[in-house]
């Protein structure tokens, strides 16, 4: 005697594809969110003098993990960062370096406890920060946004 396989209604297939399409939206939702403001509003600027136009995510790394020392064009590099508990430091460290600001924090102590290298400059607030790169020859920092009246290099990240 054949064996009858119970028939799916309509409804029951409707069902179980509402439940897919309710797991997997949000889902994709959250991917397209992420990587469609992938700076998360962040913006890598630098003194006009020495930058160079465009950075990848592992030439950042060196520069804010402090291995890279000199611009292209030999001018030492001064790196400027917000204080380690500032939320634009937090999105920073994870948006553009893929770490967290104890991470950086232990790496740079390290650095500096070893005597092998330096720690970057710490800043106040993004006034200071605009400030700063502004002044210094070879800075590079970032802010939540930039003004075009600034003065100050606004770096692409590839």
């Amino acid at each position: 005697m054949p064996i009858e396989l119970p028939r799916t209604s309509k409804s029951s297939v409707f069902c179980r594809n509402v439940r897919i399409a309710g797991i997997l939206i949000p889902i994709l939702l959250f991917f397209l969110c992420s990587f469609s403001s992938a700076a998360g509003g962040l913006e890598i600027i630098a003194n006009p003098k020495g930058a160079t136009e465009s950075l990848d995510a592992s030439t950042l790394r060196g520069i804010f993990g402090m291995h890279m020392t000199r611009w292209p064009d030999g001018t030492p590099i001064k790196v400027f960062v917000l204080p380690d508990d500032n939320p634009e430091h937090e999105k920073f460290a994870k948006t553009f370096l893929n770490t967290y600001p104890h991470q950086l924090r232990r790496n740079w102590d390290r650095l500096v406890f070893s005597g092998t290298g330096n720690a970057p400059i710490k800043v106040e607030d993004e006034q200071e920060m605009l400030k700063m790169i502004r002044s210094t020859p070879g800075a590079i920092g970032y802010v939540e946004s930039v003004e075009e009246s600034a003065n100050v290099h606004v770096i692409e990240t590839r």
